[in-house]
């Protein structure tokens, strides 16, 4: 979900999975909008082209609003298709690049070592040619799994890292 405005079951940032068995992991509502997204992300696998679909509950035409949504929303999603590491090897690559020659200071993948590591290998770099050490897979051990959870870990992390601090709890309370 790219954008929402009113009151909607869910936010700008949350994310949905849907595989090509129409299994489906995340909602993007209270369940409502989620039979449609999967008619339209069908479309978007057929021609492999992102698309974005707005539902706006002032909108009469628009079925899913018809059958009494608990909420009050306009909400644009983003359909994607997922490729295999392809696309986003080359993406990090791309950025990766840059790395050596950036006055960054601090350098943080979000993927795993594994993919890093083959992404380094595309742009012949090693770890030793990074300008920082590289922080990999970026993110402190906060709990959570939605997109503001895992930004709020990164963020964390990152802010350690500036301010060379350890990330440890302040005091041991959460630790008993």
């Amino acid at each position: 979900m790219i954008e929402a405005d009113g009151t909607s079951y869910r936010k700008a940032g949350a994310m949905m999975l849907i595989n090509d068995t129409g299994q489906y992991f995340g909602l993007l509502s209270g369940g409502c909008l989620e039979s449609n997204i999967m008619r339209q992300t069908r479309r978007c696998w057929d021609n492999q082209q992102g698309d974005i679909i707005k539902y706006d509950k002032h909108e009469e035409k628009v079925l899913a609003w018809q059958w009494g949504i608990g909420c009050c929303a306009m909400v644009n999603i983003l359909l994607q298709p997922v490729h295999t590491n392809n696309y986003y090897l080359k993406r990090d690559a791309a950025a990766l690049k840059l790395v050596p020659s950036s006055s960054a200071k601090y350098v943080g993948c979000l993927e795993f070592t594994d993919h890093t590591d083959r992404v380094l290998d595309i742009v012949t770099l090693t770890r030793n040619d990074m300008s920082k050490p590289l922080a990999n897979s970026i993110g402190l051990r906060l709990g959570g799994e939605l997109p503001e959870y895992i930004a709020l870990s990164m963020l964390a992390e990152v802010h350690a890292g500036l301010e060379n601090a350890n990330g440890l709890y302040i005091i041991g309370v959460l630790n008993q």
